[in-house]
């Protein structure tokens, strides 16, 4: 089980077909299904995302970057 909290949301327009959004991302996660014991995230990031609006109008995530800041004991992969 797996839960992403997203924090400090901020989108940069660039002009009107792109934007970057930064965020910074709480990874909490364990095996298993839920009531898991209450543990420190695994992985604080700080994220970026460039954004492109395509020629129908709908914006689409052009590329992601995650910067680790923070890493828990546990994999963040299994």
């Amino acid at each position: 089980m797996a839960r992403h909290l997203i924090h400090n949301f901020r989108v940069t327009v660039h002009d009107a077909d792109h934007a970057a959004c930064e965020w910074t991302m709480c990874l909490h996660a364990d095996d298993g299904e839920a009531l898991l014991m209450s543990e420190p995230p695994i992985l604080i990031g700080s994220v970026t995302d460039q954004c492109v609006r395509g020629a129908d109008g709908t914006w689409r995530y052009a590329a992601r970057t995650t910067k680790p800041l923070f890493k828990g004991s546990k994999p963040t992969s299994g």
